[in-house]
């Protein structure tokens, strides 16, 4: 059995993945907003940051379109789903999606 540790860096920009990955993260998340909390960051920061990291670290993106409670309207839930279609093509993965039971 491993003792190795993972670990996960939250990075609110693409510099911040970059120095994640070359500081030995196991996993960056990629996130804007982190005073509200974490929101989806733009297309062109996952992209550039995904094209900057290697192609074996892991990006996950966090899939939120606003900060505060995680009760979202039916519009922002189609936001989000707009959001995690773009992220697809560029081998992202998407972390921190809350959506409520009922």
């Amino acid at each position: 059995m491993s003792n190795k540790s993972k670990i996960e860096i939250c990075a609110n920009s693409v510099e911040s993945a970059v120095k994640a990955q070359q500081a030995g993260a196991y996993r960056v998340e990629l996130c804007a907003g982190i005073p509200e909390g974490g929101t989806t960051p733009s297309f062109g920061e996952i992209r550039m940051a995904r094209q900057l990291l290697k192609p074996k670290q892991k990006l996950h993106v966090i899939i939120r379109p606003r900060g505060g409670d995680f009760l979202y309207s039916p519009l922002e839930q189609e936001i989000m789903l707009h959001d995690i279609k773009s992220s697809t093509p560029i081998r992202s993965r998407w972390s921190s999606i809350r959506l409520p039971d009922s």
